[in-house]
């Protein structure tokens, strides 16, 4: 069995991502590469490790794994209602053949 592992961050700097702007929901994707491919798709868990949300908001913000390949996968944050989020950074962990 293979393991590998990392963190994600995204925030406004990147043209994409919206979830400081607006009301409700909000996603931005991205794709994550993995150091060394896998000979098929692993399982892909993440989690939250920091967040930055602006004050007086409630903090809403889930992150998950919509995709998986054997080389990558793709990672969402969501954020609704009146939350503004600058910044998210996630740790993640796949394991596989």
């Amino acid at each position: 069995m293979k393991i590998q592992s990392g963190e994600h961050q995204a925030s406004s700097k990147n043209l994409e991502w919206e979830l400081h702007k607006g009301h409700g929901p909000r996603t931005f994707r991205e794709t994550v590469r993995f150091p060394e491919p896998f000979s098929r798709p692993p399982k892909v868990v993440v989690s939250l490790s920091m967040f930055d949300i602006a004050a007086g908001q409630n903090a809403r913000l889930m992150v998950y794994v919509v995709q998986t390949e054997f080389d990558s996968f793709t990672i969402e944050y969501r954020t609704w209602n009146n939350t503004k989020c600058v910044e998210a950074r996630a740790a993640w962990v796949a394991y596989g053949d």
